[in-house]
């Protein structure tokens, strides 16, 4: 049971960290692989310039090999055995003849294979290492400064790191094992002493504390010297905390609900670990500038205890007492805006159980005030927010299944809500939509009942009052409704996608907010998602629809008098649940972006420029998402993706590349160098939620299509012993990405 516990804790923390997205229409489609495909690496495996990947699939044992096409496109995937639940998966040329190799750790065969190259991205049958038990990380570096690749491993029921030398070929010497403490979870390979080799840092999950090993300089390592933590530390982070130009330690303790701090001497001895507590069970951990005052201070998510606790950096890596800030029951969504117009940053967060939204403000400080609960019907599924009095702030608009009716809240001016007002909607009211149905210039409400199979509209009186519920048919079980001129006669009309009668209703507008019998399309097996566009640039707006059974997304052209054409399929990933219209190449003509959320990833859909798409190209987010959105997210004039993930309970940001231009590769922090400066900023990045590289593709310099932990490696292969440039994949000096 031991090693399960440990499989599953090193997967959730080691392995989603490495994980990313693809450079935006330059990545993989999706193909598939072994069972239970658990990491993946990207590289030339086959020298033809081309990224290909690698998978490690834990239940069948084995690695999968897909080939790049060289458009994007990939071969069918080709297995190789591995050893016994294989978890980590590391590209690198092991054997120094410059293809690339790879190592595999495997948790239940307390092993580490690897797979030779034979240069064409075809693979010699695994060698197995022995390493101790239940290895769940494997880092490759040149631990003894003889320029090939070494590797460290993790042991989690062996309670120590293994360290297996290279002969220079690629073959490896008998592991020598260090020991940690009890239970390590994950390595973190650095120079903490200040003296250009690479010393390890291990927390131990069992004997609650971090195990520093430093390196003699040939690769072999002194004892252990352990320094307590909290209760179960789950993570291990490295960061200047105090701004003395060393490497601290920051430490997730998930049992004692505190967060332990470590600071570096200067020498890679550290100081007794000064815990903070917070809240129960903390579930994930971001540093930013709350007070305004430069240092980095401390946001902790705390799942069980529904609440964040905020901890403040006093300047020199000591932190203030944790103020817990109480949200609601079952916090599944955060948003944070300045809600109340005084130029901080303030927090909504959405509580599933207890059927509201928690608003917190910040008093300017990085304090915020207690957190203002404000109540609305039962089984609150969608929220839409808008000037609905017409006093110029924004008040909310809330679909409550259970209690059939949509509450209205009306903001006091200043970010404060009056208590709801309920009108009585059909039956398991699902989505809300707010626009000016009757051509009066307030906004009205129009509502998909998912129980009763129809439509509610409320018409607003013009002060955010509403008038009752007029009812209209539509297809069976709707769970998406969108207003808009359909037929171009200056009204709004109605888009409706029934997910059991697999068809979408159109409701035309009679020019009063009254409408017309629906006229049903057919489009593929459950329709979770319409939405509407001039998708072929004829002035008129054509329909997208989401469908979840076939994995395909419909296409029904605008006659150009709001009839449609048949639909047309094109195939997205599995379980296309929201679908979203933006043009994301910058050719003028709208292209797709589709959450799928059994595939978990979005799939990119071209348009042709006539409203036909080329074949999906697929974007892994996280666990389940359920509904995407396009905007500039980072300032550079194209337009990114935000991704709402259902089952981790957590946002994927997806950032389009073709705009950045003209940076240093490497520059992560943008000073003109590339240094060990810029692997901290990344490392800071990627661990506790420092600033992003600038622009964020700077930090992606070993071609992959993520800024994760390998660019660090990258770095400091640079930097410390002569490896390649950054970006410069293939050595020849000339920038490969």
């Amino acid at each position: 049971m031991k090693k399960l516990i440990f499989v599953l804790i090193s997967l959730l923390i080691s392995f989603r960290s490495l994980s990313g997205f693809e450079p935006l229409f330059d990545a993989r489609i999706d193909y598939g692989t072994g069972d239970e495909p658990y990491s993946i690496c990207a590289a030339d495996l086959d020298g033809d310039t081309d990224i290909d990947l690698i998978v490690a699939n834990a239940i069948s044992n084995n690695i999968s090999i897909l080939k790049n096409n060289g458009d994007g496109t990939y071969e069918a995937a080709i297995s190789y055995a591995a050893g016994s639940m294989p978890v980590s998966v590391f590209a690198a040329d092991l054997d120094g003849d410059s293809d690339i190799d790879i190592a595999v750790s495997n948790a239940s065969s307390d092993d580490v294979s690897i797979l030779k190259n034979n240069g064409d991205g075809t693979f010699q049958a695994a060698v197995d290492y022995e390493v101790g038990g239940n290895p769940l990380s494997v880092f490759a570096a040149d631990l003894d400064g003889d320029s090939d690749i070494d590797l460290a491993i993790a042991n989690g029921v062996s309670d120590n790191v293994s360290v297996l030398k290279n002969n220079g070929d690629g073959t490896y010497q008998t592991a020598v094992n260090y020991g940690a403490g009890d239970g390590p979870w994950s390595v973190f390979v650095a120079d903490l002493d200040g003296d250009t080799d690479l010393d390890l840092a291990v927390a131990n999950g069992f004997s609650n504390n971090v195990s520093i090993l430093p390196n003699n300089g040939d690769g072999t390592y002194q004892a252990a010297v352990d320094y307590g933590t909290g209760s179960t530390p789950v993570s291990v982070f490295v960061a200047d905390l105090d701004g003395d130009t060393d490497f601290d330690l920051a430490v997730a303790n998930g049992f004692s609900n505190n967060v332990s701090i470590l600071k570096n001497y200067g020498d890679g001895t550290f100081q007794t670990a000064v815990n903070y507590g917070v809240a129960d069970r903390p579930h994930s951990i971001i540093a930013a500038n709350l007070d305004g005052d430069t240092d980095l201070d401390l946001a902790v998510v705390n799942s069980s205890s529904d609440n964040v606790s905020i901890l403040m950096n006093n300047g020199e890596g000591t932190y203030q007492t944790a103020v817990n800030y109480g949200a609601g029951s079952g916090s599944l969504s955060v948003f944070a805006a300045d809600l109340d117009g005084d130029m901080d940053i303030d927090l909504a967060v959405a509580n599933v159980f207890s059927n509201n939204v928690s608003i917190l403000k910040n008093n300017g400080d990085g304090t915020y005030q207690t957190a203002v609960n404000y109540g609305a019907g039962s089984g609150s599924r969608s929220v839409f927010a808008a000037d609905l009095d017409g006093d110029m702030d924004i008040d909310l608009a809330i679909a409550n299944a259970y209690s059939n009716n949509v509450s209205i809240l009306k903001n006091n001016g200043d970010g404060t809500y009056q208590t709801a007002v309920n009108y009585e909607a059909g039956l398991a009211p699902w989505t809300v939509f707010t626009a000016d149905l009757d051509g009066d210039f307030d906004l009205d409400l129009a509502v998909a009942n998912e129980g009763s199979n129809n439509v509610s509209i409320l018409l607003n009186a013009g002060d955010g009052t509403f008038q009752a519920a007029v009812n209209y048919g539509v297809g069976d079980l709707p769970l998406s409704i969108f207003a808009a001129d359909l037929d171009g006669d200056a009204d709004l009309d109605l888009a409706v996608a029934n997910e059991f009668s697999d068809n979408v209703s159109i409701l035309k507008n009679n020019g009063d907010g009254t409408y017309q019998a629906a006229a049903n399309y057919a489009v593929g097996d459950m329709p979770r998602s319409v939405f509407a566009a001039d998708l072929d640039e004829d002035f008129d707006l054509d329909l997208a629809v989401a469908n979840f059974g076939p994995d395909n997304v419909s296409i029904l052209m605008n006659n150009g008098d709001g009839t449609y054409k048949s639909a047309e399929d094109y195939a997205a990933g599995n379980g296309p649940n929201e679908v979203f219209a933006a043009d994301l190449d910058g050719d003028t003509d709208l292209d797709l972006a589709v959450a799928n959320y059994y595939s978990n990833n979005i799939s990119i859909l071209l348009n042709n420029g006539d409203g036909t798409y080329q074949i999906a190209v697929n974007y892994g987010a996280g666990d389940g998402p359920e509904s995407v959105v396009a905007a500039d997210l980072d300032g550079d004039t194209d337009l990114d993706l935000a991704v709402a993930n259902g089952d981790p309970d957590n946002i994927s940001i997806l950032f389009n590349l073709s705009n950045n231009i003209g940076f240093l590769c490497g520059d992560a922090n943008n000073d003109g160098l590339v240094n060990v400066s810029d692997a901290i900023w990344i490392v800071n990045y990627i661990f506790i939620g420092g600033p992003e590289p600038d622009p964020f593709i700077a930090g992606e310099v070993n071609c992959d299509g993520s800024v994760n932990v390998s660019d660090v490696i990258w770095i400091a292969n640079y930097i410390f012993i002569g490896g390649n440039d950054p970006c410069d994949f293939d050595g020849d000096g000339i920038p490969d990405c």
